[in-house]
């Protein structure tokens, strides 16, 4: 129990199986495995690193973090477009 709120791990899906959990710290990866772009994608790896603030990403010391962020992938054109 945390803070009355009952929590459980998700069913298994897909590629994920919750037998496989370990109690780590790690990375977390948020994908589109059918290749389909969408803006929900950003907007679960911002929940994801909030949800990571655990890990030092706040740099609590003011001086280092762990470098955590969100890397995405910006299509050439968007790209050469927004350099000329």
């Amino acid at each position: 129990m945390n803070g009355g709120e009952f929590w459980s791990l998700p069913p298994k899906q897909a590629l994920y199986d919750p037998i496989l959990e370990k109690d780590a710290c790690g990375v977390g990866f948020i994908v589109a495995i059918d290749g389909k772009k969408s803006h929900k994608i950003v907007r679960d790896a911002e929940t994801l690193s909030a949800r990571m603030n655990h890990r030092g990403a706040c740099a609590c010391d003011n001086d280092t973090g762990d470098g955590a962020g969100v890397l995405c992938a910006i299509p050439h054109e968007y790209y050469a477009d927004e350099l000329r």
